[in-house]
This record gives C-alpha cells, structure tokens and sequence, in this order.
C-alpha cells in the first residue's frame, strides 16, 4: 500500500486533555511514518489547534462532512439541516467518521478512539497481510442477546438493502479502534448513495435513530463485497486493554489495571465516562 495507514481520531471539548495524552503516546510509540488526524467541531478548534504539529493534523468536522449543518446557540449536540431532521451528537460523529475519505488520503485509516493511548511500540502497516488491511469481526453468541447489537445489524441491513436475517446476527465489529480502507469506505457511500446525488447517503444516515458505523461498515464487507474481495481480512486480535465502567478508578486500581495487562494489548482505554483523572493514569502509566 502506497501510503499506509492514517492514524484518525475524533475528539471535542471535554475530552481535550485525553487526547493529548493519546498524541503525546502516538509521538512516543507509533511510526513516524504515521500522520495522526484529529477531527474537532469549529466550535473546538481553537483549544486543538495547540495539539497540531509536523505529523498532528487538526480538521473540522463541518469541512470534512460535505453538507453543511449548523448548531444553534445552547444546543452542541445536535446539528441541523433544513432538509433533514435534526441530528444528535451520536449520529453526527458517525457521519463524520464515514466522511474522512473525501479528506484524509491515506490508503487505509486505523480510527482511535480519544480516551485511548498507546503504550507499546507500534506501526499499524506491520498488520498488513499481502496487501489486505485487518477488520476486527468476532463471531460471539453474546452480540445474538445484545439489543443494540441486533438494532445495528437491522438498521446496516436495511440501509445496504439486503433482506431482513431470519435469525439473530451474532457477529461484531465495535471495538475503540478499528481499521478501514479508503477504497472500501468510498464503495461504501456510493452503494448507500444508489444512483442518487453523491451526499444522498447522509441524507439516509442523519434521518436513522440507531446506527453503529462499525457495524454498517462490517456488514457491507461481509455481505455485500465478500471479505475474500475486500481487502480486508478477519482479525480477532484485541490490541486495546480496556476499562469501561463509568466508576472513577483511583491510582491503587489503575496500577493493578496496567498489571492485568498482556504481551499483544498496544493501547489502554480508559473509558472518559469513568471520570478517571488523566493526571493518574499518566503517573501509573509513565506519562
């Protein structure tokens, strides 16, 4: 792959001082030949503009989406459209992420969540495989159970128009990092798009009230391309040893939490939901 892996990371406001714990972990332990894009609200640009640098990337997310929402005064979690419904915070961040192919050139995108950092030395161009880029799928009786699984997988279905699954759908994709190709995610908007104008398919996202990127993502892969076709193929690896309990975790848990680690976990997440202070886990963790 000519120009690799793009490191992509979707941030705002309250979780400012998580991501420069990830940026200053993404400088000390991956590739250099890696850019790492953030991708921040207008209204946020200001306070991440410090975080930019030769291989730091600050975009916004209103440029990158190619129709033009607004947000009104006291309302940050929603945008609006005149000619769409207005769009909580959720489904936004999911169009964003499924817009940066029309910004960010890389080949393939590794998408890291902010409230994640990377503790060991890592080049995610090493994962590929005779050109094939990695796409976490695990088949789990667990996500055949699991509401919101199954709403995610109804909803993917019905927006690739494939037909309704007659049993449960037991495969997941969601994890706090995951891989794409650029190819893909374009072949991606233009079968949502089907024959209509090219920005049809934000239409159609903005107007769900459920939806997982992840898996709308891993469905096409898997039902509409065909891994062997993709190129991608199944990873099952999880790299990320993560924590995602909303109770704070004081400095005696975060150690025993970074000894619970093992030899394949890359990154730690620690869920920004959990209110952990960010000066103890960069203490614990050599930060």
């Amino acid at each position: 792959m000519a120009h690799g892996f793009a490191l992509v990371t979707p941030s705002y406001d309250l979780d400012y001082e998580r991501c420069l714990l990830l940026v200053e972990s993404v400088h000390r332990f991956v590739a250099r030949s890696v850019q790492h894009f953030i991708i921040v609200s207008r209204d946020d640009l200001k306070l991440f503009h410090r975080c930019a640098d030769e291989r730091t990337h600050v975009l916004v997310q209103e440029e990158i989406v190619a129709h033009r929402f607004w947000r009104i005064p006291y309302a940050r979690r929603w945008r609006f459209h005149f000619t769409m419904p207005p769009v909580r915070g959720w489904i936004w961040q999911q169009i964003v992420k499924m817009s940066i192919a029309n910004s960010i050139g890389a080949d393939a995108y590794m998408i890291v969540d902010s409230d994640c950092f990377f503790v060991r030395p890592f080049d995610p161009n090493s994962l590929i495989v005779h050109g094939n880029v990695p796409l976490f799928r695990k088949e789990d009786d667990w996500y055949k159970t699991h509401s919101d699984s199954q709403k995610w997988a109804e909803v993917s279905r019905r927006l690739l128009r494939l037909p309704p699954s007659t049993e449960p759908y037991g495969i997941g994709y969601i994890i706090p990092w995951c891989f794409w190709r650029r190819d893909v995610l374009l072949k991606l908007q233009a079968h949502l798009t089907n024959g209509r104008e090219t920005t049809a398919w934000i239409r159609d996202v903005s107007r769900c009230i459920t939806i997982s990127e992840y898996t709308l993502y891993g469905i096409y892969v898997d039902k509409v391309l065909g891994i062997s076709n993709s190129g991608h193929y199944a990873f099952q690896q999880h790299l990320c040893h993560e924590y995602w309990d909303t109770v704070p975790l004081n400095r005696s848990d975060l150690i025993s939490f970074r000894h619970q680690m093992e030899p394949g976990h890359e990154l730690v997440m620690i869920s920004a939901k959990s209110s952990t202070p960010v000066q103890e886990i960069r203490s614990v963790f050599g930060f």
